[in-house]
């Protein structure tokens, strides 16, 4: 039912929502026009396997184009293995930040995290790449193998985030260092390889004021309706 209530309310919202990015990851190649590759560490990869994007060990994918808020991300991934960590990368200039040794692009990092281990907080974190601290942690942890829908709503002044539809958060913040957007798995760690897949994403510029409710209702802007194993 939640996600027939979603495709619902995508037709709804489609006429004012301005869908300017959006990939299922079919077929065997990036697409060039819509992604920038980054690989920050020797074994560092990305591939498209079978209609999702897998990275391994921080490989990034960052957007060709700049996006003006208000906007709404949303898509669906997956962590791999307990050791994974999908990153999703908001307001960045692309690049990678060269006070995170860890291989993060500049801007707002949002942390979906697996159980807690050695080397897990079990959390869902937001932070400003390559800055000491955190901006928001939620003791939320994502099951491994188990596919999530996100959605962000960005309004430039805030971000508001749900999974499965459910509201998390809706958390102030200005930090800023571009207007791309990005994501990447975890880096090996410990000797255990950073996996993740995302099957589908998709950014809307939201034109109307109006629009907002009707976007956050659902949850999800833009799925296509369809969650791929």
């Amino acid at each position: 039912m939640k996600r027939l209530f979603a495709v619902l309310v995508l037709g709804v919202c489609s006429a004012r929502a301005d869908v300017q990015l959006a990939d299922s990851f079919d077929g065997s190649v990036i697409d060039a026009s819509k992604w920038n590759v980054l690989l920050p560490f020797a074994d560092s990869a990305v591939s498209l396997q079978n209609g999702f994007f897998k990275s391994l060990n921080r490989g990034t994918l960052t957007s060709v184009a700049d996006f003006n808020q208000p906007y709404v991300i949303s898509g669906t991934f997956r962590n791999n293995n307990d050791f994974s960590v999908f990153g999703l990368y908001l307001r960045s200039d692309g690049v990678r930040h060269p006070n995170d040794s860890f291989g993060g692009v500049g801007g707002i990092g949002v942390g979906f995290w697996g159980p807690a281990n050695f080397y897990s907080p079990g959390k869902l974190t937001v932070t400003r790449v390559g800055f000491s601290g955190h901006l928001y942690n939620e003791p939320l942890a994502f099951e491994p193998n188990r596919i999530y829908d996100f959605s962000i709503l960005d309004t430039g002044t805030s971000l508001t985030l749900h999974i499965d539809g459910n509201k998390i958060f809706e958390l102030p913040t200005l930090h800023s260092a571009g207007a791309k957007v990005g994501f990447s798995g975890r880096e090996s760690i410990g000797g255990n390889i950073g996996n993740s897949d995302l099957f589908q994403i998709q950014v809307a510029v939201i034109p109307e004021p109006s629009s907002l409710s009707l976007l956050l209702a659902g949850g999800l802007v833009a799925l296509a309706g369809r969650r791929k194993a």
